[in-house]
């Protein structure tokens, strides 16, 4: 597959008519990948996934290797992981909800299996990644330094566009100083590894992301999980621990697969109460909580901060990357004493200023943020008066409960045969017997792909049986 953007300096727009909104996709394509797939019907959807799904909640039948072969120890014991190989065979009768492949992507419409789709599972909140400014910020940077710094920010991969980012993220955010990292997952990991020591008393959320719980791992914290978003149990859990050694207490902002904001407020008297610190990652409450998109504190109105802010540049400052932000010390000290940072390659200068560029929108524009927030009110009282089972919408994440594993990936399914792209949530990153759909919706999204998503959700809800015509429907999801 071969695409490119319409040459600025064409006399005339190029692309294809787009149903989904006024205007053209301005890409061109000549597609030669994956052609678009036969439409399967519901029954036969059902067939396959019948094959399949059961191995989320049962023991795994370990694929063979390939030809017969015999595999070393070391790679046979990965065979039989339930969550691997129900992936395996779902791919292999065409019908995983995982990898699917964009052929273009525009914001807040795709290209998938050679059509024309709908973005609804895309983090990409403030619709920045193909802003103007941030394309052209990401075009010069790579001319001037070119693609790679070729080695970590210690020795010689430092430019300026990352010490520039590094000042204004802590300048907007409030905090004396911020590090930026080369991802998220690292931004976590490096700095909770490397600033939490052994006897240190650590309390996270039970639904804390990954990069958390691997940043707490094995060198001899004493780590607790406190029930999700429970302060009560928080408060519990720290007094079971004598007084005395340094506390912390981590949470997400906004938890990523339901769209709960944490209650920051409660969790800030807890742990002043205790003599704890407070590290938030603000993954996905930066450029969506607060009026002007700092996140948490301001959506709270306090002046009480996290001493600790962890943020990302792949959400709504459309790159990637990940950072920190706090006290000069402790930013010091992770310059020179978090793995994750001093032994990995700097940031891609294109990426770099591309989240630059970004940030400098979201200062400019802060509208942005309530037109993500407008966006998202609006599908999901629209998802709720067609019967479904959803978040409120308050954050761009809608989290659209399924009735388990078969009824979320047959919807998930036949919405991508409708043209509407969602995330399919499934075992482990939820209990066994549950399912969900996650929604993420943009700024940039219209009224018009908003009303069509809902007609596409109706039509498609009806025919997996997720939704039912009246009130009866909706009332009996309701007890449930």
């Amino acid at each position: 597959m071969v695409w490119n953007r319409a040459a600025k300096e064409s006399s005339a727009p190029r692309g294809r008519p787009s149903r989904l909104g006024s205007g053209m996709i301005p890409i061109t394509m000549q597609v030669d990948s994956e052609p678009m797939r036969d439409e399967l019907s519901i029954n036969e959807l059902r067939r396959r996934l019948a094959q399949v799904l059961p191995g989320l909640l049962q023991n795994t039948v370990p694929s063979d290797p390939p030809n017969g072969e015999v595999e070393p120890a070391f790679f046979a014991r990965l065979r039989g992981i339930p969550t691997v190989e129900v992936c395996r065979g779902g791919e292999a009768l065409g019908v995983s909800p995982f990898f699917i492949p964009a052929e273009a992507l525009d914001g807040p419409t795709a290209v998938i299996h050679g059509r024309e789709t709908l973005m609804l599972g895309s983090n990409n909140y403030l619709g920045l990644t193909r802003h103007p400014e941030v394309m052209e910020a990401a075009r010069e940077a790579l001319e001037r330094y070119g693609t790679s710094c070729t080695g970590s920010r210690l020795l010689n991969g430092t430019i300026p566009v990352h010490i520039e980012f590094e000042e204004e993220i802590a300048d907007f955010l409030g905090y004396p100083k911020a590090i930026l990292f080369s991802s998220g997952f690292m931004a976590n990991q490096g700095a909770l590894s490397s600033l939490c020591r052994r006897g240190d008393q650590v309390f996270s959320d039970r639904d804390n992301h990954a990069s958390i719980v691997d940043g707490m791992t094995g060198f001899g914290v004493r780590y607790v999980r406190y029930a999700h978003n429970d302060m009560e149990d928080l408060e519990k859990r720290i007094k079971s621990f004598e007084p005395g050694p340094p506390r912390l207490i981590v949470s997400d902002s906004v938890f990523s697969m339901s769209g709960e904001i944490v209650k920051l407020p409660q969790l800030m008297q807890v742990a002043r109460r205790h003599g704890a610190l407070v590290y938030l990652d603000e993954a996905h409450g930066l450029g969506t909580l607060g009026a002007t998109g700092r996140g948490a504190a301001e959506h709270f109105g306090l002046s009480d901060k996290p001493d600790l802010v962890m943020g990302t540049l792949s959400k709504s400052l459309a790159a990637v990357g990940g950072f920190i932000a706090g006290p000069t010390v402790a930013i010091d000290f992770l310059r020179f004493c978090a793995r994750s940072f001093v032994f990995s390659a700097a940031a891609a200068p294109a990426v770099a200023a591309a989240g630059l560029a970004a940030l400098r929108i979201l200062r400019r524009e802060p509208d942005r943020v309530e037109a993500a927030r407008s966006n998202a009110r609006y599908l999901a009282n629209g998802l709720r008066q067609l019967g479904f089972e959803c978040s409120s919408g308050t954050v761009p994440i809608i989290a659209v409960q399924a009735a388990d594993a078969m009824e979320g990936c047959a919807m998930h399914f036949a919405l991508v045969q409708a043209g509407v792209l969602t995330n399919m949530v499934l075992y482990p990153a939820v209990p066994k017997n549950e399912a969900m759909l996650r929604i993420s919706v943009m700024a940039t999204h219209t009224r018009q792909h908003l009303d069509h998503a809902l007609e596409v959700f109706e039509t498609v809800g009806k025919k997996i049986g997720m939704i039912g015509s009246g009130d009866a429907r909706r009332r009996e999801r309701a007890v449930k």
